[in-house]
């Protein structure tokens, strides 16, 4: 199976959580966004209790995606937690 390099990016209160803004990881060619999560959330545990108290959107390429869409070629993903405004 192939593998794909992605660059993970960390947007507002995730960067805090997380501890960086970016991160690189390597996910085989199909992994579901899910699944993409849950290695996130184990390599970070700040993101795992950030996601309890807000909701994380999931970019990637700049176009949010469901829990089960399949990251089919290298990509960028960013984290993004809902905007805010008034």
């Amino acid at each position: 199976m192939d593998v794909l390099e992605i660059r993970i990016r960390f947007l507002a209160a995730l960067a805090d959580a997380a501890g960086m803004n970016e991160t690189k990881m390597k996910v085989r060619r199909g992994t579901k966004v899910a699944n993409l999560m849950k290695e996130i959330e184990g390599r970070f545990p700040g993101i795992a209790e950030a996601k309890k108290k807000i909701p994380v959107i999931v970019l990637i390429n700049g176009v949010a995606r469901s829990s089960s869409y399949r990251i089919e070629d290298e990509a960028e993903i960013a984290l993004v937690p809902p905007a805010s405004g008034g």
